[in-house]
């Protein structure tokens, strides 16, 4: 079960790359059309500018001048009809300028387009790419979860997988429904757009320029033509009066300055207007719109479906998965609550590689000891192969017996009585194994059945190892105690050996019998020279004794009479 959730997982981290891959291209195709639609919606309030000033200036400004040149004027009837003359090709520009399409209401629809593309945008990626987060983060817990055996892991899982199928199968019907509609767009993106424009905009105008040809006539170059012409004709017509009309009405100056004025800001805006209202701008804002939105935009919203049914039918397999795998943890608890970590049939446990090198334990029970034995201060030169403790990785090998390196003796009591319990703790576990067995017999669980006893026969193994290295311990013990002790003694001997050199190396044989032999003259010589000394002090003391005892007689004689 373990594999197939892996591989679950692997296929779902594919499909997040292709899900990342398609959420990128998709914004980058939505980012161009917004771009183009601002561009086009830039040149569409530009017209609409020249426009509107255009028309202010002819119907206010121009109409204020005029009317003013009229009062002054007025004697003279051949400059009055040159002023009705200018009036008549102004009201040509203004009829010309009115029947201009009125472009504020497709800027208006453009910007709203624009606005409400880019709002949708932002939260779509930003959804998706939340999705395909959780997706990862599912992954990482489905085998973080396999890998701890946790059920609260694999109860997470569940929900947090039913959440992301939903989501998946949601957004692969939104984005299966929104390339469809983008597909029927861009099959034929100029019969949608004139259908859509047709209430604003003449068939001439926009098949004008969504086509941009050169054998297709500008509908608005006429309109310009008279704009043109008019404008000329004005300027000439106040030149004229600036020549010969001020110097019979100076006051005049004035407002043909200013209508000169007026005149020379309407042909600048007509340049204006002749430049945005060419086909070209507008046509590449239109073509780079239909790239984004039927390259990219469609090629991003296929990969985003190719990513939500890979991840639903992934999810699918893996819901299917998850109480399968529920199951097997439920089993394996219940069967083997009583097994610990250190039991070579548990799954969790990590196996350590065994190495031959470190497999070579030498027999402290293989030699004697005896006192003063030079022999017995080394290691055997043969060592038996003893088998490892349990977890394959011996205390002490290849070292001597006694030395700076040797186990004190109370480790090797510690590890003895480690064993023990180890022996009894392998005990208690066959019984409970042997009865578990037992249950498994008659719930016709043979296969569970066969892998108890090969496991009792294991541990039976394990316990016969156990009461050899218990006794090869004890062996230890006793001989490096007395090892100990034979240390102690051959040191002592080594010790007073060392003072019998020294002493040999001082005196020789010839320089103890000179010494001794005048140690003995010196002592006769001293015997008599003493006697000789003592003999008159002695007599000495006899007189004075005598002495005493006579003084002492006395005064008892005098007391008697």
């Amino acid at each position: 079960m373990r594999p197939v959730i892996c591989e679950i997982s692997t296929y779902i981290s594919s499909a997040v790359g292709v899900g990342f891959y398609g959420n990128s291209e998709t914004n980058d195709g939505v980012y161009q059309l917004t771009y183009s639609i601002y561009n086009a919606n830039h040149t569409l309030g530009g017209i609409g500018s020249m426009v509107g000033n255009s028309l202010g200036s002819m119907q206010v400004g121009l109409k204020e001048h005029l009317e003013r040149l009229d009062e002054i004027f007025s004697p003279r009837g051949d400059y009055t009809q040159i002023l009705r003359f200018m009036q008549q090709m102004a009201d040509n520009i203004i009829q010309q300028l009115t029947a201009m399409p009125d472009t504020r209401k497709v800027q208006v629809d453009l910007a709203a387009i624009a606005d409400r593309t880019s709002f949708i945008e932002y939260y779509r990626w930003l959804t998706y790419l939340l999705l395909l987060i959780l997706d990862l983060v599912i992954c990482l817990i489905a085998c973080l979860g396999l890998a701890k055996q946790s059920r609260w892991l694999l109860t997470v899982i569940m929900v947090c997988g039913v959440l992301t199928l939903i989501m998946s199968w949601a957004s692969l019907g939104a984005g299966t429904a929104t390339a469809v509609g983008t597909s029927d767009f861009c099959v034929s993106p100029d019969k949608f757009i004139a259908n859509q424009t047709k209430d604003s905009l003449s068939a001439d105008i926009v098949h004008y320029y969504l086509y941009c040809s050169q054998s297709l006539p500008n509908p608005f170059q006429q309109s310009l033509t008279i704009f043109q012409r008019s404008l000329t004709t004005m300027q000439i017509q106040v030149q004229g009066l600036l020549q010969f009309a001020v110097a019979v009405f100076p006051t005049a100056e004035k407002d043909l300055l200013g209508i000169q004025r007026i005149l020379n800001s309407s042909e600048f805006n007509l340049h204006q207007l002749t430049a945005l209202m060419d086909c070209r701008s507008l046509h590449k804002d239109y073509l780079e719109a239909l790239l984004g939105v039927c390259y990219d935009g469609v090629e991003g919203l296929l990969y985003l479906c190719l990513f939500s049914l890979l991840a639903a039918c992934a999810f699918c397999v893996l819901l299917c998965a998850v109480p399968r795998a529920w199951t097997l943890i439920a089993i394996r608890e219940r069967d083997y609550d009583d097994i610990d970590e250190e039991d070579p049939f548990n799954p969790s446990r990590r196996i350590t590689p065994y190495n031959p090198a470190r497999a070579q334990v030498h027999s402290f029970c293989s030699y004697s000891s005896s006192m003063g034995s030079q022999t017995s201060l080394h290691p055997p030169l043969q060592a038996t192969n003893q088998s490892m403790l349990f977890e394959r990785n011996p205390r002490y090998e290849n070292v001597p017996l006694i030395g700076s390196g040797s186990p004190p003796p109370s480790q090797l009591k510690q590890q003895r009585d480690k064993l023990k319990q180890y022996q009894k703790k392998i005990t208690l576990q066959l019984e409970k194994e042997r009865r578990l067995a037992k249950r498994l017999l008659k719930d016709g669980k043979k296969e569970r059945a066969l892998l108890l006893l090969k496991k009792k026969r294991y541990q039976d193994q394990l316990l016969d190892k156990t009461d050899i290295q218990i006794a090869n311990l004890e062996c230890m013990v006793q001989d490096i105690e007395f090892a100990q002790i034979e240390i102690k003694v051959i040191e002592g001997l080594k010790a007073g050996n060392d003072c019998l050199k020294q002493m040999h190396e001082v005196m020789s044989i010839e320089e103890v019998e000179r010494i001794l032999e005048e140690t003995q003259e010196a002592i006769e010589y001293q015997k008599v020279t003493i006697m000789e000394q003592f003999n008159p002090c002695l007599r000495n003391f006899i007189a004075m004794g005598k002495n005493y005892e006579k003084a002492l007689s006395k005064p008892q004689a005098q007391k008697d009479e």
